[in-house]
């Protein structure tokens, strides 16, 4: 099933953005950010699309120009994906992991110290 998931991704990757681009994304039609379309701030996730998009192509640098967070959630996305993929081969059951609330606590603070630093981060660059 992973892998059905990571030959769909990189199907669609190659489908959003071309082997030969270099300056810009085809015209792929999304619905806008509505902070944005309302306000003209881009919200903390604006860019992570194309950003992945890039990312997926070969190009880190669009990619981070996106969004700062899209090379890091891909990367984590691909190290969790192998880690699943290479456990359930190895062990030979699916990956379960347990957590206990206090850890919970603290990976939802660092995961929204990241988001908050990286909007701060993203808006300051605009």
């Amino acid at each position: 099933m992973i892998l059905l998931a990571v030959a769909v991704y990189w199907a669609l990757a190659r489908l959003i953005v071309p082997a030969d681009s270099g300056a810009s994304l085809p015209g792929l039609w999304l619905p806008s950010c509505p902070l944005r379309a309302w306000t003209g701030i881009p919200c903390p996730f604006c860019g992570l699309t194309n950003g992945s998009a890039w990312f997926s192509r070969g190009y880190w640098r669009e990619a981070w120009n996106c969004n700062i967070l899209s090379p890091v959630l891909m990367i984590s996305a691909l190290m969790v994906a192998g880690y699943a993929l290479i456990f359930r081969l190895l062990a030979g059951r699916a990956v379960e992991l347990e957590l206990t609330p206090a850890v919970r606590r603290r990976l939802q603070l660092g995961a929204g110290i990241l988001l908050a630093a990286a909007w701060i981060t993203n808006l300051a660059r605009r």
